[in-house]
């Protein structure tokens, strides 16, 4: 089994990037088996990013959000969010949150998006 050595004494910063973003009517179904009678679908999820920045200033931006272009995402994917009764809200950007808190984007070293952003 690998091991991840993180160093003794090491602290990080981390801010939760809340854009308000949600996804909502999604069938328990797709998530979790057997069914569960009266809990059809899944409560509406938020959709978080998080800025993490390290002792020496360095920081890393983990894009998990719902991008407000969503329907822009990979074709298979954005049809799939499209066509299955998803509700999505995503009005505000990563972007704007961050500058609207006094982050230079410019300052951010990593950015690590998940899969679904095109």
């Amino acid at each position: 089994m690998a091991t991840f050595n993180v160093p003794g004494g090491q602290v990080a910063n981390v801010r939760v990037v809340d854009t308000g973003s949600t996804i909502s009517r999604i069938p328990t179904s797709r998530l979790m088996a057997p069914p569960m009678q009266g809990f059809d679908h899944i409560p509406t999820m938020p959709s978080f990013s998080f800025l993490v920045e390290s002792a020496t200033g360095k920081k890393a931006l983990f894009d998990l959000s719902i991008a407000t272009d969503w329907g822009n995402y990979a074709p298979i994917v954005a049809n799939s969010l499209r066509t299955n009764g998803y509700e999505i809200k995503a009005e505000v950007g990563v972007p704007e949150v961050l500058q609207s808190h006094g982050v230079d984007l410019k300052s951010i070293n990593s950015i690590i998006w998940r899969l679904v952003h095109s």
